[in-house]
């Protein structure tokens, strides 16, 4: 490289003197690179170091070997450009060469397979003629992969013309092989051909693609038969006798597993599209039946729904995995017509109600309940209907049968329980109060029970309908007679405790000059209170309908009480004094009633009622003079400070109205 007299394509032709040093171009182009920048780096170098030395250059020689020495490496460059070129002119004729040898190759691959396509048509013509189908059946796959793999040469007249004939040739063998089996099968469908011989021409078929068609010939010929027996006119194809063409095709699967299972290749599934052909032919026959002979019987109706829901689990079942599920394939076509078993529910709890309406109270016989007895009759009917539903169907028949459930335990509680509630009297009342009592738990356990009937309708009901499930209206209809069995438990109490209120209204408390011990009304009252509450308490299963009842019966004897001292002309002052010791018993009693830690929301209710009695009193027991200390009095006690309550006390004071101040 440093010879004045370099030739590039001397030193070229020395670096790449075989075809396979070529290979070592692109490191070679790199050392030229390397070595012209080393070049240009040890000029700068001397030029440096003569300019440290201090020398004057000779600016003329310096120029002139600069002038050289870029000659000399333009020249370099272009050498290497030269070269680069002369590089890929070779690389280009090699590659060249690569796609000839490729394309060549492709060639003898194609005409190869040309020929082996030729070979095989030719073969396949040879033993279909001499129905040698096992092996035609080789034949046909093997022109079939030679014919995809030529797909890209179709445009090729020899090609084209033989696809063609291939086509042709395998079109008369598909024809012929199902000609084989159908010929084999007579009009019952009863094997009289070889079984060997349709076997190999069945292998034959499936290679041509031809399995659906016999498959297909199969089911028409079994279910020819089956039209036969069952026509719709036919007693034995009624709905009552739906059994029976379940049994029919048992046998016929029966026959083919002996029989014909040899015949098809197991991969068709042939058993499987007959029972699909069977269901077809059924669903759409028990419509017709179901939509010309109404009105259908139930009975009838549940039977045969029952009978194909257990055909429909037994055919997925034997198929395992099928294609796709057989629920529903037959049973489908009952849908439209649930709603006469819905109407039949509703006509069976309509009696039920009116019956149980025209019975005498009676608690069941489980003692633990304290319940009605009709109340476990109907629940239990409810989930015998619901378990019958659900092994039927979980569609829209089960929503209307959730309705039917929600709709006659409404009428339960209505006409049933809010109907037998006693009529409260004196002589019965404690009698009464058990049986208040009895009628409130069944209505809470009612509703309890429909609480847990609609959690499981909602979880066995189909998915979408799942929202629309509701008891909300026989939840309110049992919450409605439970509070009036409150109000009966109330008025009860309230008449056990009449005789010592009666006993309060008839005393004259304008004549009381002595105050002595607690009345004897009190003592009446406070008696027939602790009755009541000890014999709702022990009747009552939910101690919250008790402590409903008390704060009711607190709320409602404050008020008697009141009323009663309100009904007295006048009260003395001796009589106040006696009525607010008889207040403080009544209150002591009222505290008692619930048991030994009164909620304190009751605790609230009797303090309030009973401070407006005790308001009163000591409003009774001012001193009438002066008025305006009677005033202030009054002011203290009522804050509102009502006028119409100022003048009743001024009565009861027994102060004129023409002397009450203004």
């Amino acid at each position: 490289l440093d010879s004045v007299d370099f030739a590039p394509a001397a030193y070229v032709d020395r670096l790449f003197g075989s075809e396979a040093s070529l290979e070592g171009v692109d490191i070679a182009v790199a050392n030229v690179r390397h070595r012209h920048a080393t070049t240009t780096q040890d000029i700068r170098h001397l030029l440096r170091q003569q300019s440290a030395q201090g020398r004057p250059p000779d600016v003329a020689a310096t120029t002139a070997g600069i002038a050289l020495l870029y000659e000399r490496i333009s020249a370099m460059k272009a050498k290497a450009r030269e070269s680069e070129r002369t590089v890929q002119d070779i690389t280009q004729d090699i590659r060249a060469l690569d796609f000839a040898k490729r394309n060549l190759t492709a060639a003898m691959t194609t005409m190869k397979r040309l020929q082996m396509l030729v070979a095989s048509v030719e073969h396949l013509r040879v033993l279909a003629k001499q129905q040698r189908y096992k092996e035609a059946a080789q034949a046909v796959l093997a022109v079939n992969g030679l014919r995809e793999a030529l797909a890209g040469y179709e445009r090729v007249a020899r090609v084209a013309q033989l696809g063609d004939a291939a086509m042709a040739l395998q079109m008369q063998l598909e024809a012929e092989v199902c000609g084989v089996v159908e010929k084999g099968f007579d009009m019952q469908g009863v094997l009289v051909g070889d079984a060997q011989e349709m076997h190999d021409a069945c292998v034959c078929a499936d290679a041509l693609g031809a399995g659906g068609r016999i498959s297909e010939f199969y089911s028409a010929v079994q279910m020819r038969a089956y039209a036969a027996l069952f026509m719709v006119q036919d007693d034995v194809a009624q709905l009552e006798h739906v059994a029976r063409r379940y049994a029919w095709l048992r046998r016929i699967l029966r026959n083919y597993g002996d029989a014909h299972a040899g015949v098809f290749p197991a991969a068709w599934r042939v058993d499987e599209h007959v029972t699909r052909a069977f269901a077809t032919a059924t669903r759409d026959q028990l419509a017709e039946i179901m939509a010309t002979h109404a009105p259908l019987e139930v009975g009838h109706l549940l039977q045969a729904l029952g009978d194909t829901l257990a055909f429909e689990a037994q055919c997925d079942k034997r198929f395992n995995e099928p294609s796709e599920t057989f629920v529903g394939a037959i049973s489908c076509a009952f849908e439209p017509y649930m709603s006469v078993y819905i109407e039949s529910e509703s006509a069976k709890y309509a009696a039920l109600v009116r019956r149980v309406q025209g019975e005498p109270l009676a608690a069941d016989d489980d003692a633990a309940l304290s319940v009605l007895a009709s109340s476990t009759d109907i629940l239990y009917q409810y989930r015998e209907s619901l378990r019958q539903c659900a092994a039927l169907t979980t569609g829209a028949a089960m929503l209307d049968l959730a309705r039917v459930f929600d709709k006659y335990l409404g009428e339960y509680a209505r006409d049933v329980l809010e109907q037998r509630l006693p009529r409260i009297s004196a002589d019965s009342a404690l009698a009464d109060l058990g049986h208040a009592c009895l009628i409130i738990n069944t209505a809470d356990y009612c509703a309890s029970a429909a609480a847990q009937l609609e959690q499981k309708l909602v979880e066995r009901i189909s998915e979408p309908l799942r929202p629309q499930v509701s008891f909300s209206k026989s939840r309110e209809a049992l919450l409605g007679a439970a509070n009036a069995g409150v109000r009966a438990l109330v008025d009860g109490a309230e008449a056990m405790c009449e005789p010592g209120l009666a006993q309060l209204s008839q005393v004259s408390w304008g004549s009381v000059r002595a105050v002595g011990d607690q009345s004897s009304h009190v003592l009446l009252v406070a008696s027939a209170l602790e009755a009541a509450a000890q014999a709702s308490q022990r009747a009552l299963s939910s101690m919250r309908y008790f402590r409903t009842f008390c704060d009711k019966l607190a709320a409602r004897i404050t008020q008697r009480y009141l009323a009663a001292i309100h009904s007295a002309r006048v009260v003395s002052e001796e009589g106040a004094e006696q009525l607010l010791l008889d207040a403080q018993a009544l209150k002591a009693a009222l505290a008692a009633m619930p048991g030994k830690s009164p909620p304190p929301a009751y605790a609230k209710i009797v303090a309030t009622g009973m401070g407006r009695i005790e308001a009163l009193l000591k409003a009774i027991l001012a001193p009438p003079d002066p008025p305006d200390a009677l005033v202030d009095r009054f002011l203290l006690l009522y804050a509102s400070a009502p006028r119409d309550v100022f003048q009743q006390i001024l009565g009861l004071k027994g102060i004129r109205p023409a002397d009450q101040p203004m």
